[in-house]
């Protein structure tokens, strides 16, 4: 698995361009609201997966125009960014999705 993320980052790139385009798609209705100080940033799921889908595809084109025209990249260093750019964002998400449903959880207490 290793071999094939250095061999060919910008596929793992494209399929999860892929499924954030899906999730945008089937909760095109919803809004997510995020929290930054007292701040609230309001947008839609398909407006973020769009946004979040030109950043990663992006990503993926720069390392496919860099494999392409053979350009050397650093085995650990394209490990270690397609991990955490992927990886970063599955946990991010996760633990938004975990805050939500504990305090939801607390509100029924009360």
């Amino acid at each position: 698995m290793i071999k094939y993320i250095y061999s060919k980052p910008y596929f793992i790139f494209l399929a999860f361009i892929i499924l954030l385009l899906i999730i945008g798609f089937t909760n095109a209705g919803k809004i997510l609201d995020i929290n930054i100080h007292s701040t609230y940033l309001l947008i839609s799921y398909l407006d973020f997966g769009l946004l979040l889908s030109f950043v990663y595809g992006f990503l993926g084109l720069t390392y496919f125009a860099l494999i392409k025209f053979n350009l050397p990249l650093i085995k650990w260093m394209t490990i270690a960014h397609v991990i955490i750019s992927i990886g970063g964002f599955c946990l991010t998400a996760g633990f938004f999705m975990l805050i939500r449903k504990q305090f939801r959880v607390i509100l029924k207490l009360f």
